[in-house]
């Protein structure tokens, strides 16, 4: 019987290196490809740029136009609350933070007798809305009762804004 022939070690060595090499061959074509596919990538991210630019342009646009047509019916809306000249609620809020910066803290307790009745009148067209025996039959009576005690706090409170 023939004796299988061993390998040697110099056979070994020699047929490793022509792995490695080969190996090597492998990684620099996958590395090209890799560098191909790259470039293709980016390019493409250049024209998506390039067409979502006007897009992104147009979409803000529109963003801002929507925020103004929402201020103007946040101010119609303050208009059927509040009596005409009653600054709205974005506009107290900005002028309560001014004035309470300028103020002292013993001045920030007093109320006007006009700010009492603002209150007052804000309250109760907000109480016919929801309270729930006065209510129509829109809302649940639980949200009702649920606004209703919400809007007694803001009231017992002296908060327009937490009214609104």
């Amino acid at each position: 019987m023939p004796t299988k022939h061993a390998e040697s070690a110099a056979e070994k060595i020699a047929r490793l290196r022509e792995a490695v090499g080969q190996s090597r061959n492998e990684m620099h074509l996958a590395e090209a490809e890799l560098a191909k596919q790259m470039a293709e990538a980016n390019a493409f991210e250049e024209i998506v740029a390039a067409r979502l630019e006007p897009l992104s342009n147009e979409l803000t646009s529109i963003e801002n136009e929507v925020m103004l047509y929402h201020e103007q019916l946040e101010r119609q809306q303050n208009r059927c609350l509040y009596d005409e000249g009653y600054p709205s609620i974005d506009e107290q809020i900005r002028n309560a933070n001014v004035v309470t910066q300028q103020l002292v803290p013993s001045q920030l307790i007093s109320t006007t007798e006009t700010d009492k009745k603002q209150l007052r009148r804000v309250y109760h067209r907000l109480a016919r809305r929801y309270h729930p025996d006065l209510a129509g039959r829109e809302f649940d009576e639980v949200q009702l009762n649920d606004r209703m005690s919400l809007l007694n706090e803001a009231y017992s409170a002296g908060s327009v804004i937490e009214m609104m």
